[in-house]
Formats: C-alpha cells, structure tokens, sequence
C-alpha cells in the first residue's frame, strides 16, 4: 500500500514521439535507456519506466490503465508513488520532445482525492490550469 499519483492523457505525437509511444505500448517493452540519448536522464531514475507503464493504483473508477497508441495519439493512464521526482521531469522534459501539439494532463493524488490539470507544450514548461472542482468538475 502507499500513496500514489495517477496520471492520464491522451497526446498528439510527432513522428519521434510515435516512434517512442508504439515501442513503450508493445512487447518486448524497453526501457527509457533503449530508446535514444535524449532520454538518458529520465532513464537514469528509479521510476522512469512507471510513467508510462506503472500499474493503475488506488485511481477514480472510471480511470483505466492505458498505454497504446490509437490514431497517432499516445493514450497513458498510469500510477506512481507520491512523491517520485519523475513525474516532473518526465512532464517537463521527456513529453514535451515526443508532442506534435499541446496536451491536457490529469495529474491525481490519492490523499487528497484532487486532479490537477496541466497543459503540456512541445515548446516547454507545464502549466497549471487548476483543478477538476475549479473548473466545475467533480
């Protein structure tokens, strides 16, 4: 048991970023290292391959474990513990070189029972837009 963060998204990739995804959602499943250089970093941290591949933990119910590519999106519903410094990194610096355009990131936190929202670029930093109950959700 523990606590975790969930993450969700469904990304428009570029061409490398399809590369990556469809070799990450298909047996054998590499890791972040066999993948290319540019990932070098990530792939050093101990829980690089949790995003995208960590088992759903402790989510809302209608969240679904998810890594596949479907009509040049790459579809991710994943956990990791809370606290893991790759998920920062992994939003800041890993999604934003496989993106063809922005995309909106749930992030949610199992002890709070909140989902943030993010909007990630290709050209950088996430951004917070607020949470699901700020913006009307549940």
């Amino acid at each position: 048991m523990g606590d975790y963060w969930s993450l969700r998204f469904r990304a428009p990739m570029s061409e490398r970023g399809l590369e990556v995804a469809t070799r990450l959602s298909s047996p054998p499943w590499p890791c972040w290292a066999d993948l290319g250089e540019e990932f070098a970093g990530y792939a050093a941290m101990p829980k690089a391959i949790f995003i995208p591949k960590g088992g759903l933990s402790y989510a809302p119910r209608d969240w679904e474990q998810a890594c596949e590519v479907v009509d040049g999106r790459w579809r991710v519903c994943c956990s990791i513990k809370i606290g893991s410094p790759e998920v920062g990194v992994f939003l800041d610096e890993v999604l934003p070189r496989l993106l063809a355009d922005q995309v909106t990131v749930e992030w949610w936190d199992e002890t709070t029972g909140t989902t943030e929202i993010w909007v990630v670029c290709p050209s950088g930093p996430r951004q917070r837009v607020g949470t699901w109950k700020e913006a009307g959700g549940g």
